[in-house]
């Protein structure tokens, strides 16, 4: 790779490029001289990347014309103000539509590369990734607007980096033969792995084996042509590909700290499993196999370190502890790799047949509008390349996708099951991955001797009658044997359900878990619910920390919480965002002068349609998605989940979350995340709406107001079944998304065996989380038991609405002063005064009704919706004890 090339190839157009139109190629030639450490004279921009410049535009925009060759059509500031667009949901409102730029000129961006001395770096690598990496956060940390400056001020709907990124990818990949391919792969399988848990250690383990498995797949492609070059995901940022430069160059570490370049959390799960990457054609196959190499090389690696280590022990156990260790290694997981050339693909009705049956004017109808405005614009109004690719990208998108689909069709199936000899017996099963058998000896005899020995050596890690796979084994000593080292990482820990159920109650009562594990080398969250403290003989609680306990319990009067919260969210319709179903509508990211000269033309009814047609999925738009997901995952998830509701982060790959909760902040927590996933406020620290402003003062891109997420809330017993609180919350999640989506379904799981589920529109959670502050302060939930004993009569066909709003406001209303007072505590005082807390309250459930029938366009729900909200409330009760009533 020509790592000088690719550089000028990511500041083809500089950073500032929209400011000044006209003299913009002079000042990306300056911006590149300074860190290139040449003359302007023989930086030939044109030259290196005209070709990529050119597919880029034609791929990335809608049909324009020209600037004119007195930039007459030009768009530039006025009045010092941009327009921007959000690439997502469209336009944004009022002054949130504009950006000041006053104050801006070369001098900005001449200044943080003078000063961050990147020409120093004797290495062109360095050199590249030094600036790609730092210089679009330097920047937006001078002016917070050129984080999301558009690429081209007439189609305001992509940032110049956006631009920049593809050019790059374009020039990597056409710089090896002229030609270029997609390279899709994917690693499974994904769910049951990581589900297949029996602590939230494993839960970690599972999903971070994945990411770093699926990042070190992704290192040959990085190597070969830059981390410009995937599609997905998006790669500015990612933990693990800044701690790998940061390895192999460590020139970077002193760069990264003289920019006060922030390196997020190493141990969060944050890759999904699978990428797309553009990449040339010559030996994209080569590439796709090495990518399968190198992650089988990571996964055996792992592998191999974790057996290393548990053979010191497990040896003298048993000499062929490990007899089919090898086998069932090799045989988990699927590794597959696609190709897609783009020069050899057929005619555009040709694809078109191939991936929906119909000719592209029929599939594609937006694209097919677009496509045909090029002929309203005349000739000398256009430019020189084609402008009637709209909607291609969107067919190579879908034709890798569905190649890799035809590929994975191809079942794996691992020879984990393996045949016996005349007088060997099969080994038990693994306690985890009940498929696999267990490593040890195979009869059940020597094999509970063998474990309970393996027991007592990792009595951290190893469970009494826990008996494990090869796979588990690796799954379970993942961090400590190999990641630790790897990442360079402290020790790692993981509370256990108990206490990520006391949180709240261990942070009130003043007791330092971690100052515990100092002292003592062990903490368990079940010794707060123990009688005794050699309730288990085995592994008692140590005297001192069984003092602290007992104090704790007499200065906060009560035991601690003994139920926890299993949060699931994923994102809604994510295949229509990736498909272009759900853009903007091609007027609405349109710059207002653009518009006046397309409403100038004949053809007025076309024009129209070419308005109201959705825009095509280009390169700039699966870009945008991707770099809205990483920034949700990494820059507000963990930050939100664990610091600031305290709890477990288990993984968060874009659009799919999964943490364990402390139940007092579960719902705050959901509802934060949710609001922040489409940048709105609150939640999005002060941001205009669609972004999160960081504590630098600028801001990210998120999905938009127009994007939903679906969640799922399990509400369990520390003492249940792991797996079984996964299951809940996953059903729970496809709940909320079966009724209507972007709404929550909570599930209770009492421990008695009584579970009940029920659906909650995002909105509602605010008042949900009112009646827990309002049960948890006595309110009584006496009034909601009589609502549910008289189900019966107030579901029957015939009852009227009234009816059922007269009886929840007769129950509410006779319930005693402090539960009507708590009940409406934080509501609007003049509400208070007009009326009672009953009508308060059968409003809210007028509310909740009408919210569920517009979701699932179903105006016959009262019956179920009166017995959902039923639920609600009295979950909320459930919420605010956080245990069984005694």
């Amino acid at each position: 790779m020509d790592w000088d090339k690719l550089l000028v190839a990511f500041l083809h157009d500089p950073p500032d490029k929209a400011l000044d139109i006209k003299n913009h190629n002079q000042r990306a030639k300056s911006y590149l001289s300074l860190i290139l450490e040449t003359s302007v004279k023989e930086i030939k921009i044109d030259e290196m990347i005209r070709d990529a410049d050119r597919i880029s535009a034609s791929i990335e925009r809608l049909p324009l014309p020209t600037a004119g060759e007195n930039y007459e059509r030009a768009v530039r500031p006025k009045d010092s103000q941009l327009t921007v667009v959000h690439p997502l949901s469209g336009p944004l409102s009022g002054q949130e539509g504009q950006i000041c730029v006053s104050d801006v000129n070369k001098d900005v961006v001449e200044s943080v590369i003078r000063r961050n001395e990147w020409f120093k770096l004797e290495s062109p690598l360095l050199r590249f990734f030094a600036v790609w990496r730092c210089l679009p956060e330097l920047l937006a940390r001078e002016k917070s607007f050129l984080a999301n400056i558009p690429a081209d001020t007439r189609i305001p709907n992509h940032t110049i980096w956006n631009h920049n990124d593809l050019v790059a990818a374009f020039a990597a990949a056409e710089s090896v033969d002229g030609n270029a391919a997609l390279l899709s792969f994917n690693l499974g399988p994904v769910q049951s792995f990581i589900e297949a848990a029996r602590s939230v250690r494993d839960l970690w383990s599972g999903s971070m084996l994945l990411s770093y498995i699926t990042f070190r797949a992704m290192v040959p492609v990085i190597e070969e042509y830059g981390p410009t070059a995937f599609v997905y995901p998006y790669m500015r940022g990612l933990p693990l590909l800044d701690h790998w430069i940061i390895k192999k160059h460590t020139a970077l570490e002193e760069i990264f700290k003289k920019g006060d370049i922030k390196r997020h959390g190493k141990e969060v799960p944050c890759i999904p499993n699978r990428f797309l990457a553009l990449v040339g054609i010559k030996d994209a196959d080569g590439l796709a196999n090495k990518c399968i190499e190198d992650a089988k090389k990571a996964w055996n690696e792992i592998a191999c370190k974790v057996h290393d280590e548990l053979d010191k022990n497990l040896r003298q156990h048993h000499s062929e502890w490990d007899k089919h260790w090898k086998e069932q290694i090799d045989g988990f997981f699927a590794f597959n790799a696609t190709v897609l050339p783009l020069s050899s693909i057929g005619d555009d009705d040709a694809v078109s047949r191939l991936l929906t049956g119909e000719e592209f004017q029929k599939s594609y109808t937006d694209a097919y509008v677009v496509r045909k405005v090029v002929d309203l614009i005349p000739q000398k109004d256009r430019p020189k390349y084609s402008q009637d690719t709209a909607g291609r990208w969107q067919m190579y998108v879908e034709l890798s996708a569905r190649l890799m689909e035809s590929e994975r069709a191809i079942r794996h199936i691992p020879p984990h099951t393996l045949g016996k000899s005349k007088d060997e017996e099969f080994a038990p099963k693994c306690s985890i991955l009940g498929s696999y058998e267990q490593m040890g000896p195979s009869g059940l005899k020597d094999s509970n001797g063998f474990w309970e020995k393996v027991a007592k050596d990792f009595g951290g890690y190893i469970r009494k009658k826990e008996r494990l796979s090869a796979v588990a084994l690796v799954k379970r000593f993942f961090g400590p044997f190999f990641l630790e080292k790897e990442l360079q990482l402290d020790a790692l820990h993981f509370d256990d359900t108990a206490t990520v159920a006391a949180r709240k109650w261990l942070e009130a009562s003043g007791i330092d878990i971690n100052e515990i594990r100092r002292q003592y080398g062990k903490w368990s969250g079940q010794w707060l619910h123990w009688s005794k403290k050699d309730f288990e003989e085995d592994d008692p609680c140590p005297d001192k920390v069984w003092e602290i306990i007992e104090k704790a319990k007499k200065k906060m009067k009560s035991g601690p919480p003994a139920y926890y919260a299993i949060l699931q969210m994923d994102g809604d319709e994510m295949g229509k965002w990736l498909s272009g179903r759900k853009s903007p509508k091609v007027g609405e990211v349109l710059h207002p002068d653009i518009k006046k000269y397309y409403e100038s033309l004949d053809e007025k009814g076309k024009i129209e349609s070419f308005f109201e047609a959705r825009c095509p999925v280009t390169p700039a738009l699966h870009s945008a998605i991707s770099e809205a997901l990483s920034n949700f995952a990494l820059h507000i998830v963990p930050f939100v989940v664990e610091k600031k509701h305290k709890g477990t982060l288990i993984y968060s790959g874009g659009d799919d979350v999964l943490a364990l909760l402390p139940l007092q902040t579960a719902l705050d927590c959901a509802r934060e995340l949710e609001l922040a996933f489409k940048g709105k406020p609150p939640a999005n620290n002060g941001a205009k709406e669609g972004y999160y402003k960081t504590d630098k003062g600028y801001e990210l891109l998120m999905m938009g107001p127009k994007a939903g997420i679906s969640a799922g809330l399990a509400i369990v017993h520390y003492k249940d079944d792991l797996r079984e609180g996964l299951d809940a919350a996953r059903k729970a999640e496809r709940q909320a998304k079966r009724n209507g989506r972007n709404s929550i379904a909570i599930s209770v799981c009492r421990r008695s065996g009584v579970h009940s589920t029920t659906l909650c529109d995002w909105e509602m959670v605010d008042t949900v989380k009112k009646w827990v502050q309002a049960f948890l302060k006595g309110a009584s939930d006496r009034w909601v038991y009589h609502l549910y004993r008289e189900l019966p009569t107030l579901t029957g066909d015939e009852i009227p609405i009234e009816a059922i709003k007269s009886e929840i406001k007769r129950q509410v209303n006779r319930a005693e002063k402090t539960t009507r007072e708590l009940l409406v505590e934080g509501v609007d005082e003049t509400v208070k005064i007009s009326k009672s807390a009953g009508e308060i309250i059968s409003e809210a459930f007028c509310k909740y009704l009408k919210d569920r029938e517009k979701r699932t366009k179903n105006d016959n729900l009262k019956g179920v919706c009166l017995k959902d909200f039923i639920t609600l409330v009295r979950s909320a009760s459930f919420i605010a004890r956080g245990r069984d009533i005694q």
